[in-house]
């Protein structure tokens, strides 16, 4: 029986990888390895760094990467291939998951001798450069005398199966690998519907701790990671009186969901009166902010059932509640618009009020009596309501001055109110004189281009005076509304 050390020290195998391009600006440097306790697994962690042509690391940057697996180290047969975009190097390192985007196949990974091939180019160019020659990759287990110091870490056959272990300080087990390994320190799986690691913090009062905890130093690394490949869920959290999972961050993003083809984020909640999500933001900002460069930057959708439920698909809490735009706003529908005005009827004719500007600068209104005015500013009296004259069909006005010539004048209608009226269906011309003597006007004729009046003084002579005109005609397209009947109720969603 082996003896158990307070520390077990894994050594995951690793194979460095030196690649290089003649004629190409880029050189490249990498590591990867699996451990041989994880051979069926479908993906693999890689990390690599990346050179400009004077061997310099490239400081920061976002790339494209193309990996390719084959059998052999030129030509052979393609066993694997899969392109990573927008991957981000920082200080001339990057990390990736191999197989993250097509999983690897345990039979591409046990034909024996496999190479890998590289190409890479800026996240936005189309062409990729290769990185040559292809390289070995080695999956083998590390033998006792790759690690001389730990070898019956490696070769000890034995379980703690059922075992407990208590003891006082920060960690009850620690397990380490080095930095080189890009292999996990500590591997946990189950093959039924168990957890491959559990952890439980038994401690009953508000001191701070957790079941299991993961630390990261990296710049680009995770203080935990967690996938699956086969559908299911990634990480799950759960809680029957807090936060089920938590995000903090002291600069940068608190919690960050991304998804290829799915929502980045989703949030589901069967409490009253609360929140799928809730965004909460204690300074000058956004509490909830949602940006699309092609879609929408935010959608709701509510409970539709009735107009007069007085549940929708938006709601604005606030005391005073405000929709500000800071360019042009734009508001679309695909049927009515409804309004309404004082829901809990406690004001007597409120109104909807428009302004220029400021809350001084009211301009018009549209009240709840039904009434409609622009509202005009005077020197002696304060604003001023004008309202509008009301009529039971559909009208318009045009206005103008003619001049009698030996008696006649014909007007014609202006050529842009000729094309919204329809003075087939007949139409209505007052006539009032500008003369310094009496003068009798009657209009002679109508068409549809205008009409003719003549004027006589009271000795019966042909005037050459001036008169003002108004025209009312019927507006094209409306002919037949006559005081149409309008039901008090809303068009109901089918």
């Amino acid at each position: 029986m082996c003896a158990k050390r307070r520390f077990l020290i894994v050594f995951g195998l690793s194979c460095l990888l030196f690649l290089a391009v003649a004629f190409s600006p880029w050189l490249g440097r990498s590591a990867a390895q699996v451990s041989g306790q994880d051979q069926s697994a479908l993906a693999i962690p890689y990390t690599a760094s990346l050179f400009d042509q004077q061997g310099n690391p490239i400081e920061a940057g976002v790339f494209d990467f193309s990996f390719a697996l084959y059998d052999a180290e030129t030509g052979g047969t393609l066993l694997w291939s899969e392109n990573q975009k927008e991957v981000e190097v920082k200080g001339g390192q990057f990390t990736v998951l191999l197989g993250s985007l097509t999983p690897l196949l345990p039979e591409a990974l046990s034909t024996g001798a496999l190479w890998l091939e590289i190409s890479v180019r800026r996240a936005g160019e189309s062409t990729y450069t290769p990185l040559a020659p292809r390289q070995p990759l080695s999956l083998l287990s590390p033998t006792a005398e790759d690690v001389p110091t730990q070898s019956n870490a490696l070769s000890c056959e034995h379980t703690h199966f059922g075992e407990s272990w208590s003891g006082s300080g920060f960690a009850g087990l620690v397990i380490h690998t080095p930095s080189g390994n890009l292999g996990g320190a500590f591997y946990g799986k189950t093959g039924g519907i168990g957890y491959g690691v559990a952890g439980e913090q038994t401690v009953s009062t508000s001191a701070a701790g957790g079941g299991v905890a993961g630390f990261s130093n990296s710049a680009s690394g995770y203080g935990g990671y967690f996938e699956n490949t086969a559908g299911g869920i990634g990480l799950s959290g759960k809680s029957n009186s807090n936060y089920a999972v938590r995000g903090e961050s002291g600069s940068g993003v608190g919690v960050f969901g991304k998804s290829t083809s799915h929502d980045g984020l989703r949030g589901e909640s069967s409490g009253v009166n609360k929140s799928g999500v809730y965004g909460y933001n204690s300074q000058e900002g956004y509490g909830v902010f949602g940006r699309s460069p092609k879609g929408f930057g935010l959608g709701a959708e509510g409970k539709d059932d009735s107009f007069d439920d007085f549940i929708g698909d938006l709601a604005l809490l606030g005391e005073k509640a405000e929709i500000i735009g800071t360019g042009t706003m734009d508001i679309y529908s695909y049927s009515s618009i409804y309004l309404d005005l004082d829901e809990d009827n406690n004001d007597a004719n409120a109104c909807l009020k428009v302004y220029n500007g400021t809350d001084s600068g009211l301009v018009s209104q549209f009240c709840e009596d039904g009434t409609k005015s622009a509202v005009l500013g005077t020197k002696d009296f304060g604003q001023r309501a004008v309202y509008v004259i009301e009529s039971p069909e559909v009208w318009l006005e045009d206005f103008g001055t003619a001049t009698l010539i030996n008696g006649s004048a014909t007007v014609a209608f202006d050529p842009i109110f000729a094309q919204v009226i329809n003075p087939q269906e007949g139409f209505h011309v007052q006539l009032t004189p500008v003369c310094q003597q009496p003068l009798l006007l009657f209009v002679v004729e109508k068409t549809t281009q205008g009409f003719t009046v003549q004027g006589v003084g009271l000795d019966g002579s042909p005037s050459n005076c001036s008169f003002d005109y108004t025209i009312t005609v019927k507006r094209a397209g409306t002919e037949e509304l006559r005081l149409e009947e309008v039901l008090s109720e809303k068009d109901e969603p089918k």
